[in-house]
């Protein structure tokens, strides 16, 4: 049993690794495979998440996906938790230029449920024209009398009012909607959602890739009725 503990513990640290992949690490891997053959060390990992309030989300050779299971859990991330110094409409614009990416990657509900399939790599022009449309698109539907989500206001006003870029200005700064962009990537990179696979020559643009935990937390956490609606919006 103590065994069993330990690897229930170990596989937990693992999988808070944002950077460790079954692929790259040998003890992760070992683990996993332990786990997924087990259901005595599966209700082991279970308890013991539950007494750190995290929760199992998904479970494949990708690796062990989990999460906090309340929002006042200590691993749970808040917006306001990212930049202090942003005010309400900086916040509510960088929450939706992270959806706005996501529905970059996930076009369509369908890519979203079939593991088997993998979002095309997309590049900053494309996120940023899609959060540009986003906006857009609220806009109009504000200037028809059509407009009903008030909690998404201060965001795509303020997005609204920003010019596309600042002329050599590459940085993230919530000053621009490309510094917008470059803000939530920065954030998706850090916490394993996205990945930077570079340039290949010189002047090419760079592109991202989602990950698998992307997916996951999109498919079993992300607030399906905001989601839709700002997919709905980038393709509008």
């Amino acid at each position: 049993m103590d065994n069993q503990n330990s690897a229930a513990a170990r596989l937990i640290y693992r999988a808070l690794n944002l950077s460790a992949t079954p692929a790259n690490d040998v003890e992760y891997r070992e683990l996993l495979a332990r786990y997924r053959a087990s259901p005595e060390l599966q209700q082991i990992l279970a308890q013991i998440a539950e007494g750190m309030e995290l929760m199992v989300l998904d479970v494949s050779e990708r690796g062990l996906i989990i999460a906090p299971a309340r929002k006042e859990s200590r691993f749970s991330i808040r917006l306001g938790d990212l930049r202090k110094n942003l005010s309400e409409d900086q916040r509510v614009a960088l929450a939706l230029s992270f959806l706005a990416i996501c529905a970059v990657f996930y076009p369509t509900t369908a890519l979203i449920e079939d593991d088997s399939r993998f979002p095309m790599p997309a590049t900053l022009a494309m996120f940023r024209d899609t959060l540009t449309g986003l906006s857009g698109r609220m806009n109009a539907l504000e200037d028809s009398g059509n407009y009903s989500r008030e909690e998404l206001r201060p965001g795509w006003s303020y997005i609204h009012s920003l010019p596309t870029s600042i002329p050599q200005a590459d940085r993230a700064s919530p000053n621009s909607i490309e510094g917008l962009v470059r803000m939530a990537l920065n954030y998706l990179i850090e916490y394993g959602l996205v990945n930077n696979v570079g340039a290949q020559d010189e002047g090419e643009a760079v592109e991202y890739t989602a990950t698998h935990r992307l997916r996951i937390q999109l498919r079993e956490r992300t607030l399906p009725r905001l989601f839709d609606y700002v997919r709905s919006g980038a393709t509008a």
